[in-house]
């Protein structure tokens, strides 16, 4: 087969086939573009350019920023393709007979990770790999919820392969006793119909596999004597707790860990707002979900102010670690970041964050970039950029923190290319956010609500896409902010430019202009 596309390619010709590849590349490439400001240094090669910025210290230029935006673009066009297998922990540029991890698909982050940003950046298509991948797993979870959970529905772990392993990988509680893959890959899939409101023939096809995956959630819940709904035993990939009263020792199972919960509860609240457009409120699942959504065991706080990620408050093992779980239900969910307690989560989530640190692994860097981006701080957002755009020497890099190689590619380290994903999520998030809604349900826009003062002087961000099927391009320039907002369809829609918000109706096509 390999030989007769080699064939099929030299009949067609040099000429014939770079045309047809710019021509298939820029139809994606050139719907988003990034201009931020300049400096001396953006004329220099780009590791030169990454590494003489890095020993100046500081934040990065943000044209350089920009880049980063670019390549994580880039990236996802060349590696995920309708047709394709999903992105794994190193794209498609593993090199080594035997990789790491085996170049397998870790589902307790860093898959997910890898499609933060296609819908914002207007990449959806690239998605679709994936979503064929998540139908396949709930085909095989079905055995697997039934045989090791006597529970109906779907379920996975924390690994999967070309064949769509699904039973808990070997080794240690703190990453093996993880059940929740399916629930959060299904965010994956509503997002997709949010983004693009009109496949309406998609969410036909999806609610089967979102409804499998509630109805297992539901099989796992237990209730507690103060009749609340928790899972046991749990965990929080892929972090461990002191044992109270015994410093010596570490555990990892608990009952109703915050991401957990988080899961579960957005996973609930996706089937019934699915069954509302698709008609099928009145099938028995739904109910049943009805029932047990306000009984689920809800986020804590602990003594530092900080959210409890297992929902007692531990101390843990590594303050710093570089999975976030418990942070689910603020980035990636939107649990934590809706209008009704958004300020409430916001304070706990920062606190949250001060706890963790700012260094880490390349591909937590990313995660810690996007949170910050959602809490409206571009300034720590930056931060994170500069410790995401640390040099790293893949000889030397055994005992180094995250960074960036020569060639772009994200160090975990060894590298991982999730890290380059995650980042071009956050910075996407910087300048566009519409996961939020109005009491009414309408998509809540917030423009600009997380760029730092060294990208305000002029510049323009094309191509962003927002939930509610809407395109909005940015410009701004000393201070004066411009946006072009064009709907798929006819709807009321809440712009917030920061201190200002307002109701505005767009109509299917149209132009409109702040």
């Amino acid at each position: 087969m390999a030989e007769q596309d080699l064939a099929n390619a030299a009949i067609l010709g040099y000429d014939t086939l770079l045309a047809r590849h710019i021509a298939d590349h820029q139809s994606l490439y050139n719907r988003s573009d990034l201009q931020l400001p300049e400096d001396e240094t953006d004329v220099l090669p780009t590791f030169e350019r990454i590494t003489v910025n890095h020993e100046k210290g500081g934040n990065p230029p943000p044209a350089l920023a920009a880049l980063v935006y670019h390549f994580g673009r880039y990236l996802t066009i060349a590696s995920s393709r309708p047709g394709t297998q999903p992105t794994n922990l190193q794209g498609i540029w593993n090199h080594l007979i035997s990789p790491p991890w085996a170049s397998n698909y870790t589902t307790n982050i860093n898959t997910e990770m890898n499609y933060w940003h296609t819908e914002s950046t207007n990449l959806a298509e690239c998605g679709e790999p994936l979503f064929n991948m998540i139908r396949e797993l709930s085909e095989k979870g079905r055995y697997v919820a039934e045989d090791l959970y006597h529970s109906q529905g779907w379920c996975f772990h924390h690994n999967t392969d070309l064949w769509r392993f699904c039973l808990p990988a070997s080794g240690l509680a703190c990453w093996s006793l993880w059940p929740m893959g399916g629930g959060w890959m299904c965010r994956h899939l509503v997002d997709h119909y949010r983004f693009n409101p009109e496949k309406r023939q998609f969410l036909e096809e999806i609610y089967p596999v979102i409804s499998g995956s509630a109805a297992f959630m539901l099989g796992i819940l237990r209730k507690r004597e103060d009749g609340l709904l928790e899972t046991c035993p749990s965990s929080s990939p892929e972090n461990t707790f002191i044992v109270p009263g015994e410093q010596d020792k570490y555990s990892a199972v608990c009952a109703g860990s915050l991401m957990d919960m988080s899961i579960i509860r957005e996973l609930f609240e996706s089937v019934l707002e699915c069954a509302e457009i698709l008609g099928r409120t009145d099938e028995p699942l739904c109910q049943k979900v009805k029932e047990a959504l306000p009984k689920l065991l809800k986020p804590a706080i602990g003594s530092d102010g900080q959210l409890l990620e297992y929902g007692q408050d531990f101390e843990e093992s590594d303050i710093h670690h570089r999975h976030l779980s418990h942070l689910y239900g603020f980035y990636p969910g939107t649990e934590m970041s809706q209008e009704e307690n958004r300020e409430f989560y916001a304070k706990a989530v920062r606190r949250t964050m001060e706890r963790r640190g700012d260094m880490s692994t390349g591909w937590a860097m990313g995660w810690r970039a996007a949170i910050w981006a959602r809490l409206r701080d571009g300034e720590h957002v930056c931060k994170i950029l500069h410790n995401f755009l640390t040099p790293i020497d893949p000889v030397k890099s055994n005992n180094q923190g995250g960074g960036i190689y020569a060639n772009g590619f994200d160090a975990h380290p060894p590298f991982q290319i999730d890290g380059n994903f995650g980042i071009t999520a956050a910075i996407a998030e910087m300048f566009l956010q519409s996961h939020r809604r109005t009491a009414g349900k309408q998509v809540i826009l917030d423009l600009y609500p997380a760029v730092p003062d060294a990208w305000k002087k002029q510049g323009h961000f094309y191509g962003l896409r927002a939930q509610g099927g809407i395109d909005v391009d940015l410009e701004w320039s000393e201070g004066i902010y411009k946006a072009k907002i064009v709907s798929a369809s006819d709807q009321i829609v809440c712009l917030c430019t920061g201190d200002r918000t307002e109701l505005v109706e767009l109509k299917a096509g149209q132009e409109f202009l702040i």
